[in-house]
């Protein structure tokens, strides 16, 4: 085994990527990173039925969008390329007939529904045998339905005793044998089983930790069993705690969003939704929740992880995701609000929006996104009609004097030099002094007939950057008809 610290993140292509395999995948990274090891994915594809060339795209852009480069390739595809199990089947085969020669494995000619009345009686707790087994035959018989073109499976046979696992995690587990039963290492199609499969892949890749959820704890004993039978050094095992949802069952599709993708596409920076999976069973040692992928690297360690669920709160993602939307230079805001609009087909006044216009406008709504989508809740304002409703303006202007106070104001702006922030925030405040208002009660009309909501951006900042025609179009006439116009 080798002395520098391998790991390896191993998905099945049979859909998008889950968070929680984003995250096994994350402490795999972080764990290779901080002890300046190496990361490998291996795509587990030996499911011909389920595995999809899709699937596996997809779940290795997300990896890439997360920031989780791998370090080696087979040279098949490209020098870092993933490992695909499909390309390793003969290598499979010839292990299995070794352990034949051995004796450690036999010949099953039972099909794979009778095998699966077998498992399913060993699962219920049922009798040992030949729940245990499946129809090990004598060499002779063997032999002679070997010859006769007879599929079958290879089948490993289990020996009595215990097996122990001695989890980073979780401690040492002992499993009893005769509860596992013999398991299949090469099925009647060809094709490697994912226990025998993973466990000389291991081997082959010389991975010397196992990190994955705790739901492979059960593989775990299997594995190592081959290990052994293979005269192999052991890799080290850690079990990590699953993720749940709010009703702490295992978080799925009822609770909402649970894909990479789905959280990507929802505006969540990956930086973000990495930031929010490592605190999900992991905790920094002093307290900390907002961290790049650089820092998490310099303090991430196992024993940090705790052996309980975690459950997964959308809104504390959101929560995080502002804060690190709020650390990113206005440039760059700007460039993921311009990519927003241009993708929704946006335009204000007919024409796309600029690079320029969208950092300014990324710039005024400041934090106030949580998500990148959410600038159009703060700043739809711009891109479509105002559209406050006759009650909401009669709310307003309960200590105004109506539209007649909003078209004095939209008189006195039509002549204002030079139509800035500061200059309308003066003219706002004299205006209310002439008519015997206080500023508030000026503002709040204003802002509805100009924004169409009670909230929002600066109102002296985004009256600017509507431009006066705009500015006082909606002021003379805040209703729906005087926006169309624009």
């Amino acid at each position: 085994m080798s002395s520098r610290v391998r790991v390896r993140f191993a998905p099945s292509p049979t859909g998008s990527l889950h968070v929680g395999g984003a995250r096994t995948a994350l402490f795999n990274w972080l764990f290779a990173r901080s002890r300046g090891g190496v990361f490998v994915l291996r795509i587990e594809d030996t499911d011909a039925i389920r595995s999809t060339e899709e699937s596996a795209d997809s779940i290795i852009g997300d990896l890439s969008a997360l920031g989780l480069n791998w370090d080696e390739g087979p040279g098949v595809g490209g020098p870092f390329a993933p490992y695909f199990q499909s390309q390793r089947l003969n290598r499979y085969r010839a292990v299995a007939e070794e352990l034949l020669a051995r004796g450690l494995a036999y010949r099953s000619f039972l099909s794979a529904e009778e095998r699966d009345v077998i498992r399913a009686s060993r699962e219920r707790g049922e009798s040992a045998d030949p729940a245990t087994r499946y129809e090990a035959l004598s060499p002779e018989e063997e032999r002679e339905r070997v010859l006769r073109g007879d599929d079958h499976a290879i089948v490993f046979r289990v020996p009595p005793g215990t097996t122990k696992v001695q989890d980073l995690i979780r401690g040492e587990v002992v499993f009893q044998n005769e509860t596992l039963g013999d398991f299949v290492l090469v099925k009647s199609d060809g094709r490697a089983s994912y226990n025998f499969a993973a466990a000389l892949d291991d081997f082959d890749m010389r991975i010397t930790h196992v990190l994955r959820g705790e739901d492979h704890l059960s593989n775990t004993p299997k594995q190592i069993l081959l290990h052994q039978a293979l005269g192999r050094e052991l890799p080290e095992f850690g079990h990590v705690p699953l993720i749940v949802g709010p009703d702490r069952s295992r978080l799925s599709k009822r609770h909402g969003a649970t894909s990479v993708q789905n959280f990507l596409g929802a505006g969540i920076l990956p930086a973000a939704l990495a930031n929010y999976l490592v605190l999900l069973g992991w905790s920094s040692p002093d307290g900390r929740e907002i961290f790049s992928l650089e820092e998490m690297v310099g303090i991430f360690t196992l024993d940090r992880v705790g052996k309980t669920a975690s459950s997964f709160d959308p809104a504390k993602l959101e929560w995080m995701n502002g804060q690190h939307l709020a650390a990113l230079p206005v440039d760059r805001r700007g460039a993921l609000v311009h990519e927003l609009l241009a993708g929704l087909g946006i335009t204000e006044g007919g024409a796309p929006v600029s690079l320029a216009r969208a950092t300014e406008l990324a710039g005024l709504v400041g934090d106030r996104m949580k998500t990148v989508p959410q600038f159009l809740d703060y700043a739809g304002f711009f891109f479509a009609e105002a559209n406050p409703s006759p009650e909401e303006m009669r709310e307003a202007n309960e200590k105004a004097n109506g539209r007649a106070d909003l078209a004095a104001l939209a008189d006195r702006l039509a002549k204002l030099e030079p139509f800035s922030a500061e200059s309308i925030e003066a003219a706002f405040r004299e205006h209310a002094e002439s008519r015997g208002l206080k500023l508030r009660d000026l503002v709040a009309p204003a802002r509805l007939a100009l924004t169409g909501r009670r909230v929002g951006p600066g109102l002296f900042e985004s009256c600017a950057a509507l431009g006066r025609d705009r500015s006082v179009r909606r002021l003379a006439a805040p209703s729906p008809a005087s926006a169309a116009r624009e």
